[in-house]
């Protein structure tokens, strides 16, 4: 039991480190569905220009791209053996070999999805931070 806690606090601070970076964008009263307000002479107000980035850089956007597919899939996966070893750990019968083999297997999943969003939140960082 006190695995599965120390496991629950360890992903609740790692949920915490991935919003914690995250990119926030001021409440915009004056931009609407279709940018029909931002038209004509309004359009030169502070409020309606949007912010040009000359630094960007095609290979960070291609590295970012893959880096999250590649987390979307690893956490689907991860999902799909963890629905699919708890099916099994309820089904077992009490047999405490399947127990074990789907235990072991829950926690392999969880620890794998831990280092890929570990390993997505770092590359996230180096990208937007170091290199940009």
């Amino acid at each position: 039991m006190m695995k599965v806690k120390l496991l629950l606090l360890v992903l609740a601070l790692f949920s915490l480190l991935l919003l914690a970076p995250a990119k926030t964008e001021a409440f915009n009263f004056f931009k609407s569905g279709n940018d029909q307000i931002c038209s004509g002479e309004a359009n030169a107000s502070p409020v309606c220009k949007k912010p040009a980035n000359p630094n960007k850089n095609p290979v960070v956007d291609i590295i970012q791209t893959a880096t999250s597919i590649v987390a979307l899939l690893a956490g689907v996966l991860a999902v799909i053996m963890i629905i699919i070893s708890g099916f099994t750990l309820v089904t077992s019968g009490g047999n405490p070999e399947a127990v074990t083999n789907s235990r072991k297997r829950i926690t392999n999943a969880i620890i794998g999805l831990v280092i890929v969003a570990l390993a997505w939140a770092i590359i996230r960082f180096v990208t937007d931070t170091i290199i940009k």
